[in-house]
């Protein structure tokens, strides 16, 4: 027969044991992840490009610099995937390569085009969450 005490230490055991993993599970799950942005400005295009092309949310909202960010990437894709695009290209503009230019084109002619600041944070390259949507077509 076990008796009170001894359900009390097992119970007690348990619930260190479950606690204990559960920070180690979280430890070892923020260690893993990537850190946001990239190293080198010039990885800034390809990897955005990537994760458009994937119409991945979560990757996409590693490059934008802002708390919300899974929100703005998932809803710049929906937007992105509202023209019926069928090219896109991703590339830096401007004399400092400090814009990021996203064109979507449709049968040759640009139905989207978005241009993002580029900021340095921490040492990493990210985007500005403010994105500017040209309404005329891209250049």
């Amino acid at each position: 027969m076990v008796t009170k005490n001894a359900r009390k230490r097992v119970i007690y055991w348990g619930v260190v044991a479950v606690a204990v993993g559960w920070i180690a599970f979280l430890s070892v799950d923020i260690a893993a992840s990537p850190d946001p942005g990239v190293a080198a400005r010039q990885q800034l295009a390809p990897s955005v490009q990537h994760s458009l092309r994937h119409n991945d949310s979560d990757s996409l909202s590693r490059y934008i610099s802002s708390d919300d960010s899974d929100s703005l990437a998932s809803s710049y894709l929906k937007k992105l995937r509202s023209t019926h695009y069928d090219a896109l290209s991703v590339r830096l503009e401007g004399k400092a390569h400090d814009r990021l230019l996203v064109n979507a084109r449709r049968n040759g002619e640009s139905v989207g085009c978005t241009t993002w600041d580029v900021e340095k944070k921490d040492g990493r390259y990210l985007l500005d969450p403010a994105a500017t949507v040209r309404q005329l077509a891209c250049g």
